[in-house]
Protein backbone atom coordinates (compact mmCIF):
# COMPACT_ATOMS: atom_id res chain seq x y z
CA UNK A 1 0.00 0.00 0.00
CA UNK A 2 1.30 3.55 -0.96
CA UNK A 3 1.29 5.77 2.01
CA UNK A 4 1.07 9.22 1.09
CA UNK A 5 -0.82 12.64 2.57
CA UNK A 6 -2.74 15.65 2.05
CA UNK A 7 -0.89 19.11 1.18
CA UNK A 8 -2.43 22.25 2.55
CA UNK A 9 -3.37 22.64 -1.26
CA UNK A 10 -5.56 19.86 -1.54
CA UNK A 11 -2.65 17.51 -3.54
CA UNK A 12 -1.95 14.53 -2.26
CA UNK A 13 1.67 13.61 -2.03
CA UNK A 14 2.42 10.06 -2.75
CA UNK A 15 5.85 7.86 -2.45
CA UNK A 16 7.29 7.97 -5.61
CA UNK A 17 8.24 4.35 -7.65
CA UNK A 18 11.56 4.14 -8.99
CA UNK A 19 10.94 4.98 -12.34
CA UNK A 20 9.39 8.43 -11.07
CA UNK A 21 12.70 8.78 -8.92
CA UNK A 22 14.72 7.95 -11.70
CA UNK A 23 13.02 11.08 -14.05
CA UNK A 24 13.25 12.74 -11.25
CA UNK A 25 16.65 13.40 -10.45
CA UNK A 26 17.88 12.48 -14.23
CA UNK A 27 15.48 16.49 -14.77
CA UNK A 28 17.69 18.12 -12.22
CA UNK A 29 21.15 16.84 -12.45
CA UNK A 30 23.27 19.32 -10.78
CA UNK A 31 25.28 21.75 -12.86
CA UNK A 32 27.25 24.82 -11.73
CA UNK A 33 25.64 28.62 -12.69
CA UNK A 34 25.81 29.32 -16.23
CA UNK A 35 29.01 30.87 -17.54
CA UNK A 36 26.83 33.24 -19.90
CA UNK A 37 25.57 34.36 -16.80
CA UNK A 38 28.35 35.03 -14.36
CA UNK A 39 29.94 37.17 -16.81
CA UNK A 40 27.39 39.04 -18.23
CA UNK A 41 27.42 41.65 -15.41
CA UNK A 42 30.93 42.72 -16.25
CA UNK A 43 30.45 42.94 -19.78
CA UNK A 44 27.87 44.67 -19.40
CA UNK A 45 29.77 46.95 -16.68
CA UNK A 46 32.38 46.80 -19.70
CA UNK A 47 30.59 47.75 -22.01
CA UNK A 48 29.20 50.89 -20.24
CA UNK A 49 32.50 51.93 -19.54
CA UNK A 50 33.64 52.16 -22.83
CA UNK A 51 30.42 53.98 -23.87
CA UNK A 52 31.05 56.57 -21.11
CA UNK A 53 35.19 57.27 -22.21
CA UNK A 54 33.43 57.10 -26.03
CA UNK A 55 30.95 59.86 -25.59
CA UNK A 56 31.74 63.61 -23.91
CA UNK A 57 27.99 63.58 -22.10
CA UNK A 58 27.15 64.21 -18.56
CA UNK A 59 24.68 60.94 -18.98
CA UNK A 60 28.02 58.95 -20.04
CA UNK A 61 30.14 59.80 -17.11
CA UNK A 62 27.48 58.56 -14.49
CA UNK A 63 26.37 54.89 -16.48
CA UNK A 64 29.48 53.00 -15.04
CA UNK A 65 28.50 53.78 -11.49
CA UNK A 66 25.04 53.05 -12.65
CA UNK A 67 26.20 49.85 -14.11
CA UNK A 68 28.62 48.72 -11.12
CA UNK A 69 24.96 49.80 -8.98
CA UNK A 70 24.12 47.34 -10.94
CA UNK A 71 26.47 44.60 -10.87
CA UNK A 72 26.46 44.60 -7.47
CA UNK A 73 23.02 44.24 -6.46
CA UNK A 74 23.07 40.95 -9.31
CA UNK A 75 26.00 39.39 -7.50
CA UNK A 76 24.44 40.12 -3.42
CA UNK A 77 20.75 39.22 -5.05
CA UNK A 78 22.76 35.66 -6.02
CA UNK A 79 24.21 35.31 -2.69
CA UNK A 80 21.04 35.88 -0.79
CA UNK A 81 19.37 33.51 -3.12
CA UNK A 82 22.03 30.50 -2.10
CA UNK A 83 22.04 31.78 1.51
CA UNK A 84 17.92 31.37 1.70
CA UNK A 85 18.07 27.97 -0.27
CA UNK A 86 20.93 26.80 2.18
CA UNK A 87 18.19 27.81 4.92
CA UNK A 88 15.90 25.84 3.53
CA UNK A 89 18.36 22.62 2.94
CA UNK A 90 19.13 23.07 6.80
CA UNK A 91 15.50 22.57 7.60
CA UNK A 92 15.34 19.63 5.79
CA UNK A 93 18.08 18.04 7.69
CA UNK A 94 16.05 19.17 10.86
CA UNK A 95 12.98 17.23 9.60
CA UNK A 96 15.42 14.51 8.98
CA UNK A 97 16.91 13.94 12.20
CA UNK A 98 13.16 14.80 14.02
CA UNK A 99 12.49 11.20 12.00
CA UNK A 100 9.20 13.12 9.82
CA UNK A 101 9.79 11.17 6.86
CA UNK A 102 6.92 11.83 5.10
CA UNK A 103 6.80 15.42 4.83
CA UNK A 104 10.38 15.40 4.98
CA UNK A 105 10.17 13.67 1.57
CA UNK A 106 7.20 15.59 0.04
CA UNK A 107 9.52 19.14 0.61
CA UNK A 108 12.88 18.11 -0.18
CA UNK A 109 10.98 16.35 -3.47
CA UNK A 110 9.71 19.95 -4.54
CA UNK A 111 12.99 21.71 -3.19
CA UNK A 112 15.44 19.77 -5.42
CA UNK A 113 14.51 21.82 -8.58
CA UNK A 114 15.88 24.95 -7.18
CA UNK A 115 19.61 23.30 -6.02
CA UNK A 116 20.71 22.13 -9.59
CA UNK A 117 22.96 25.14 -9.76
CA UNK A 118 23.98 25.12 -6.20
CA UNK A 119 25.76 21.28 -6.17
CA UNK A 120 27.32 22.21 -2.74
CA UNK A 121 24.17 21.70 -1.31
CA UNK A 122 22.25 19.52 -4.07
CA UNK A 123 23.78 15.99 -3.11
CA UNK A 124 22.81 17.29 0.54
CA UNK A 125 18.84 17.04 -0.59
CA UNK A 126 19.31 14.09 -2.82
CA UNK A 127 20.66 12.15 0.68
CA UNK A 128 18.02 13.24 2.34
CA UNK A 129 15.58 12.19 -0.12
CA UNK A 130 17.36 8.50 -0.32
CA UNK A 131 17.21 8.15 3.41
CA UNK A 132 13.51 9.62 3.39
CA UNK A 133 12.53 6.65 1.02
CA UNK A 134 14.28 3.84 2.66
CA UNK A 135 12.93 4.56 5.84
CA UNK A 136 9.83 4.72 4.35
CA UNK A 137 10.25 0.89 3.00
CA UNK A 138 10.37 1.93 -0.25
CA UNK A 139 13.65 0.35 -0.78
CA UNK A 140 13.99 0.59 -4.98
CA UNK A 141 13.70 4.11 -5.25
CA UNK A 142 16.31 4.27 -2.28
CA UNK A 143 18.59 2.43 -3.87
CA UNK A 144 18.05 4.39 -7.16
CA UNK A 145 18.90 7.75 -4.91
CA UNK A 146 21.59 6.06 -3.18
CA UNK A 147 23.47 5.09 -6.55
CA UNK A 148 22.74 8.65 -7.72
CA UNK A 149 24.89 10.34 -4.76
CA UNK A 150 27.52 7.60 -5.20
CA UNK A 151 28.19 7.76 -8.80
CA UNK A 152 28.89 10.60 -8.38
CA UNK A 153 31.50 10.66 -5.46
CA UNK A 154 35.01 9.67 -5.74
CA UNK A 155 35.15 5.56 -4.55
CA UNK A 156 36.95 6.41 -1.71
CA UNK A 157 35.68 9.45 -0.47
CA UNK A 158 33.72 9.10 3.27
CA UNK A 159 30.09 10.12 2.15
CA UNK A 160 30.38 7.60 -0.79
CA UNK A 161 30.88 4.68 1.37
CA UNK A 162 28.46 5.54 4.30
CA UNK A 163 26.03 6.12 1.16
CA UNK A 164 26.96 2.52 -0.08
CA UNK A 165 26.91 1.23 3.52
CA UNK A 166 23.38 2.66 3.17
CA UNK A 167 22.42 1.49 -0.15
CA UNK A 168 23.32 -2.42 0.95
CA UNK A 169 21.35 -2.37 3.94
CA UNK A 170 18.63 -1.24 1.78
CA UNK A 171 19.51 -4.53 -0.60
CA UNK A 172 19.39 -6.55 1.92
CA UNK A 173 16.10 -5.15 2.99
CA UNK A 174 14.36 -6.46 -0.26
CA UNK A 175 16.65 -9.57 -0.64
CA UNK A 176 18.89 -8.50 -3.13
CA UNK A 177 21.42 -10.46 -0.97
CA UNK A 178 24.09 -11.13 -3.80
CA UNK A 179 24.59 -7.44 -4.55
CA UNK A 180 24.45 -6.01 -0.70
CA UNK A 181 27.34 -8.98 -0.27
CA UNK A 182 29.46 -7.99 -3.07
CA UNK A 183 28.78 -4.26 -2.28
CA UNK A 184 29.79 -4.83 1.51
CA UNK A 185 32.87 -6.83 0.54
CA UNK A 186 34.32 -4.06 -1.80
CA UNK A 187 33.67 -1.34 0.97
CA UNK A 188 35.28 -3.55 3.84
CA UNK A 189 38.83 -2.15 3.09
CA UNK A 190 37.65 1.19 2.63
CA UNK A 191 36.11 1.31 6.03
CA UNK A 192 39.42 -0.22 7.71
CA UNK A 193 41.24 2.73 5.74
CA UNK A 194 38.70 5.47 6.64
CA UNK A 195 38.75 4.84 10.73
CA UNK A 196 35.59 6.95 10.93
CA UNK A 197 33.86 6.00 14.37
CA UNK A 198 30.46 6.06 12.27
CA UNK A 199 30.97 4.22 9.26
CA UNK A 200 32.54 1.82 11.07
CA UNK A 201 29.15 1.63 13.18
CA UNK A 202 27.31 1.85 10.01
CA UNK A 203 29.23 -1.44 8.75
CA UNK A 204 28.75 -2.96 11.61
CA UNK A 205 25.11 -2.31 11.43
CA UNK A 206 25.30 -3.79 8.01
CA UNK A 207 26.88 -6.93 8.99
CA UNK A 208 24.08 -7.44 11.56
CA UNK A 209 21.40 -7.45 9.13
CA UNK A 210 23.09 -9.48 6.83
CA UNK A 211 23.84 -12.37 9.31
CA UNK A 212 19.58 -12.13 10.21
CA UNK A 213 18.57 -11.71 6.24
CA UNK A 214 20.26 -14.71 5.67
CA UNK A 215 19.65 -16.49 8.92
CA UNK A 216 23.34 -17.09 9.90
CA UNK A 217 22.20 -16.31 13.79
CA UNK A 218 25.57 -17.38 15.85
CA UNK A 219 27.54 -15.01 13.26
CA UNK A 220 25.19 -12.45 14.10
CA UNK A 221 25.55 -13.21 18.24
CA UNK A 222 29.34 -13.30 17.46
CA UNK A 223 29.25 -9.18 17.25
CA UNK A 224 27.90 -8.73 20.74
CA UNK A 225 30.97 -8.25 22.58
CA UNK A 226 31.56 -4.83 20.65
CA UNK A 227 28.42 -4.18 18.91
CA UNK A 228 27.54 -1.41 21.96
CA UNK A 229 30.12 0.59 21.48
CA UNK A 230 30.53 -0.12 17.58
CA UNK A 231 26.75 1.17 17.23
CA UNK A 232 27.11 4.25 19.69
CA UNK A 233 28.02 6.67 17.09
CA UNK A 234 24.73 6.18 15.42
CA UNK A 235 22.63 7.62 17.81
CA UNK A 236 18.94 6.44 18.45
CA UNK A 237 19.04 4.81 15.25
CA UNK A 238 21.78 2.22 17.28
CA UNK A 239 18.39 0.67 18.56
CA UNK A 240 17.96 -1.00 14.97
CA UNK A 241 21.26 -3.30 16.23
CA UNK A 242 19.94 -3.74 19.59
CA UNK A 243 17.09 -4.69 18.79
CA UNK A 244 18.73 -7.15 15.76
CA UNK A 245 21.13 -8.47 18.50
CA UNK A 246 17.84 -9.70 20.82
CA UNK A 247 16.38 -10.86 18.06
CA UNK A 248 19.36 -13.00 17.29
CA UNK A 249 19.75 -14.31 20.33
CA UNK A 250 16.12 -15.19 20.15
CA UNK A 251 16.93 -17.68 17.53
CA UNK A 252 19.03 -19.06 19.60
CA UNK A 253 17.67 -18.73 22.99
CA UNK A 254 17.96 -21.75 25.45
CA UNK A 255 17.19 -21.27 29.22
CA UNK A 256 20.72 -19.15 29.52
CA UNK A 257 20.13 -16.98 26.42
CA UNK A 258 16.77 -15.45 27.50
CA UNK A 259 18.05 -13.40 29.81
CA UNK A 260 20.32 -11.42 26.69
CA UNK A 261 17.50 -11.14 24.86
CA UNK A 262 15.66 -9.19 27.17
CA UNK A 263 18.96 -7.13 27.75
CA UNK A 264 19.25 -6.39 24.08
CA UNK A 265 15.65 -5.84 23.66
CA UNK A 266 16.09 -3.59 26.12
CA UNK A 267 18.51 -1.64 24.99
CA UNK A 268 16.79 -1.44 22.04
CA UNK A 269 13.44 0.15 23.21
CA UNK A 270 15.69 2.74 25.30
CA UNK A 271 16.31 4.40 22.47
CA UNK A 272 13.48 3.83 20.09
CA UNK A 273 9.94 2.68 20.68
CA UNK A 274 8.93 -0.94 19.61
CA UNK A 275 6.61 -0.03 17.24
CA UNK A 276 9.21 1.83 15.14
CA UNK A 277 11.59 -1.01 15.47
CA UNK A 278 8.85 -3.01 14.10
CA UNK A 279 7.62 -0.89 11.51
CA UNK A 280 11.18 -0.87 10.08
CA UNK A 281 12.69 -4.64 10.71
CA UNK A 282 8.77 -6.69 10.54
CA UNK A 283 10.14 -9.64 11.73
CA UNK A 284 11.09 -8.06 15.48
CA UNK A 285 7.45 -8.85 16.56
CA UNK A 286 8.01 -11.92 17.87
CA UNK A 287 9.94 -9.75 21.00
CA UNK A 288 7.27 -6.91 21.48
CA UNK A 289 5.80 -8.22 24.13
CA UNK A 290 8.99 -9.27 26.36
CA UNK A 291 9.24 -8.43 30.15
CA UNK A 292 12.13 -5.45 30.43
CA UNK A 293 14.84 -6.11 33.05
CA UNK A 294 15.71 -2.84 35.39
CA UNK A 295 19.34 -1.35 35.95
CA UNK A 296 20.91 -1.84 32.50
CA UNK A 297 22.45 0.74 30.64
CA UNK A 298 22.98 1.61 26.96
Amino acid sequence: MIASFTLANSQVFQLPPPDQVADHLAANVPRGPSRLVSWVPMMAFFAVLVISLTFDHVIAAVLPWMALVAVLWFVSARARRVRRLERQVVEVEEMVMLRHHLPTLERAWQLLPSLVDVPAIHGRMVSCIAHCLDQLQVYDSAILAYSFLIDRLPGDHDQAVRLSIERSVAQLQIDHLTDADDNLRGLRGLVLSINNTVINGAYQFSQLVQHVRTNHFEDAVALAPVLVEQLRPLGVEAAYGHALMALSYHHLSDSSGKADVDVWWHRATLLMPAVELIHRFGELRVLDDRSIPSGDQV
